[in-house]
């Protein structure tokens, strides 16, 4: 009887060992042995934005205004900035433009001429705000350096009569761009083709110069 009873509480120890492992394998707890169970490996929050490095550049071409004299411009501008959410961004945007145009009328009062030329490099600190990862729209200020200048004269029976305005210098400038981006969207870039309208109001003593321009090219943000 005592044999009996021996070995059906070994058999009970046998059985009960396997059900403790598993048990303390469930909960990560230390084994009998020292060591420890392995858990599930912790991970990484999934979607999590992390800011990134943006730029972009674009050709441009289109008329300037200035003392009611008008010409052609065209030019460069680079976006170097930070992502710093996906709607969201800040970047400074250099910029080149060079233009110039003259003109000729000739009506019953006389003969009118006109020319005009302007020159200015600069940088814009701009801020940008993407929708649906396809419309962007973006202002800020700008300082510009360079000159505009425009010139007249007119010619009739009452004799001749000339104008001249020129500014050179350093100039403030409200700088705007807003276009679509089409291309590849990943969870961390967006990029490819671009194209829209970057609009600059350049402030002189001479007067306001209004640039509105068309432009495309490549953005990665």
């Amino acid at each position: 009887m005592r044999h009996e009873c021996t070995a059906a509480l070994i058999a009970g120890v046998m059985l009960l060992i396997p059900a403790t492992a598993r048990a303390q394998a469930a909960t990560g707890q230390p084994t009998p042995s020292g060591g420890t169970a392995a858990g599930p490996a912790p991970t990484s929050e999934e979607g999590e934005f992390k800011t990134r490095f943006r730029w972009g550049i674009w050709g441009e071409g289109g008329p300037y205004f200035f003392k009611g004299s008008t010409g052609g411009v065209g030019g460069v501008t680079v976006r170097l900035g930070a992502q710093l959410s996906e709607p969201f961004a800040v970047y400074a945007q250099p910029i080149l433009l060079v233009g110039g145009g003259a003109k000729a009328g000739v009506s019953t009062a006389g003969v009118t001429e006109s020319a005009s030329a302007l020159v200015v490099a600069g940088g814009a600190a701009m801020g940008e705000a993407t929708l649906g990862d396809l419309f962007f729209i973006g202002a800020g200020p700008e300082i510009v350096f360079g000159s505009a200048g425009s010139a007249s004269q007119s010619a009739g029976v009452g004799g001749v009569s000339q104008s001249e305005s020129a500014a050179s210098g350093a100039f403030f400038s409200i700088a705007g761009r807003m276009g679509l981006a089409l291309g590849r969207v990943r969870p961390e870039r967006r990029k490819g083709f671009s194209f829209g309208v970057d609009f600059h109001l350049i402030v002189t003593p001479g007067g306001a110069v209004v640039v509105p321009l068309l432009g495309l090219g490549y953005d990665a943000f």
